[in-house]
């Protein structure tokens, strides 16, 4: 193994941190690339991530996945069209589920993975509270 490709060679995987609730977004993404750990930084909102996606630009490890956060859906559901607009810049889509919520969540839920159906090419993780909540339970 050459220098360049150990330097590259994460040695930890976080597939769940939030860089944008963090105090020095700037601090912790240096320390993601100093200890080479594969980050995926998932955002809340929507909002958040364009903000988030500059921060980690120049990043060697840290991935920034659009998301809305199943237990932000409530008061968040207005900002769909918001990640919709930036799903075709998104590689990754994080923070999304069910969380065994009311309803309207897999209405959400649905869409979003509908539109990253539609998109492809995307790498999704699950938010899951309570697993046996499925999306074929309710």
């Amino acid at each position: 193994m050459n220098e360049t490709s150990k330097q590259w060679t994460p040695r930890w995987v976080d597939f769940q941190c939030h860089v944008d609730l963090c105090k020095d977004h700037v601090a912790l993404i240096a320390e993601c690339d100093r200890e080479r750990v594969m980050t995926l930084a998932v955002t809340t909102t929507p909002k958040a991530w364009p903000r988030n996606r500059e921060l980690a630009a120049k990043s060697a490890h840290v991935r920034i996945a659009l998301g809305l956060h199943p237990q932000l859906v409530a008061e968040r559901e207005n900002e769909l069209p918001i990640f919709e607009r930036y799903l075709s810049d998104a590689r990754y889509v994080g923070e999304i589920g069910l969380d065994a919520g009311p309803r309207f969540y897999r209405r959400v839920f649905e869409r979003i993975l509908r539109a990253c159906a539609e998109q492809g090419g995307k790498i999704l993780t699950v938010h899951s509270v309570r697993g046996r909540q499925g999306i074929g339970s309710h």
